[in-house]
């Protein structure tokens, strides 16, 4: 008797088999989804879309041919399904944040930022080339510590470090023989100060790479106002109608640079947005948004700047030796009900060396 031998197409068992395989492709984002479902869609949107739009086409070809058709209508169904699933992930990316423009996502549950802040000597390296000399800061509304309109004067300070102890020194003169528009009233009398601000524990984004987490600054200063050497009243401080105070911050530049690589220059503000010249400054200024950081290895450059006024001779008051503190304090703002951190002090002390 023959045997009689069931000859199958080979085009039936390659398809079968690219089916399969696409079928795989297709279900590995499905362990993710049983993870996190919302993660999942909005990481692998693209890829969703990717391997629908193949399903389809896939299952477009089958339909054609006698012998994969029953694999067709399946493959394009599979290919729709993923493409809806794809749409969902892009619409989680655009819309499932609820996040306006510029805002940040909330961070992970029970996250405590860690900074670590300290000055760093710009004579050292690039770092302050945009800022080291007195025509180049403040900017706009501000008028430039020398070079403007008016004509502020301003002799740049050089201050002394201990980087230990997070201070920096400046030891300033005071000549009361001289008019108090004289470059030599007060010796030197402006400084903008690099900070290197670390956030030394990033916090992981969904999808990849590191969250952005803000950091905010404080200044607090011992003194804001003065007597000028005719004994007049007068503020520690330069300060101007358009402006307001000129002691402040420099947010964020060059995020991330290494020291010899910060050149690029800050947008400086003021450390209270309470324009309250000509009355006095406030002791203590607001917690101001200076930027985020992801947890670059070289951290973040913050500037504190600041301009004196007449009012820092307090003619004559002081003795020698004495000081006008200026307390700076950068991290996480204890009034920020969304983020938890810690808070470092760098401080600057302007000490009255001598008064002729």
């Amino acid at each position: 008797m023959k045997q009689i031998v069931k000859f199958q197409d080979p085009r039936i068992r390659i398809s079968r088999s690219v089916f399969v395989f696409a079928l795989l492709i297709a279900l590995t984002p499905g362990l993710g989804f049983a993870v996190d479902p919302v993660a999942m869609l909005e990481g692998a949107a693209v890829a969703l879309l990717i391997i629908g739009g193949v399903f389809m086409g896939i299952g477009a070809l089958f339909t054609k041919v006698k012998a994969t058709k029953s694999l067709g209508i399946p493959a394009i169904l599979i290919g729709a399904i993923l493409f809806i699933l794809s749409v969902a992930g892009f619409a989680v990316q655009v819309l499932g944040s609820g996040l306006g423009p510029g805002e940040l996502p909330p961070p992970p549950p029970g996250y405590v930022a860690e900074w670590n802040c300290n000055f760093w000597d710009i004579s050292t390296s690039a770092v302050g080339d945009a800022h080291d000399a007195v025509t180049e800061y403040p900017d706009t509304p501000f008028v430039a510590a020398d070079g403007g309109t008016p004509d502020l004067n301003k002799v740049i300070a050089t201050p002394a470090y201990d980087l230990t102890n997070r201070i920096a020194t400046e030891d300033i003169s005071v000549d009361d023989d001289v008019t108090t528009t004289a470059t030599g009233y007060i010796d030197e009398d402006t400084f903008a100060f690099d900070v290197n601000c670390r956030l030394m524990n990033p916090a992981p984004a969904v999808g990849g790479g590191n969250q952005e987490i803000p950091v905010w600054g404080q200044i607090s200063v011992t003194r804001t106002t003065g007597t000028n050497n005719n004994g007049s009243f007068a503020h520690v401080f330069y300060g101007d109608v358009t402006a307001g105070w000129y002691l402040g911050f420099g947010t964020i530049a060059d995020s991330g640079a290494a020291a010899a690589s910060h050149t690029s220059d800050h947008r400086y503000v003021s450390y209270t947005s309470g324009l309250t010249y000509p009355n006095p400054a406030p002791l203590v200024g607001e917690w101001i948004p200076l930027g985020t950081s992801d947890g670059d290895t070289d951290g973040e450059w913050i500037a504190v700047w600041y301009v004196l006024g007449t009012g820092f001779s307090d003619y004559t008051a002081p003795n020698l030796g004495d000081s006008v503190l200026i307390t700076v304090r950068l991290g996480t703002s204890p009034e920020s009900t969304v983020y938890d951190g810690n808070v470092q002090t760098v401080t600057i002390d302007l000490n009255l060396l001598a008064r002729a």
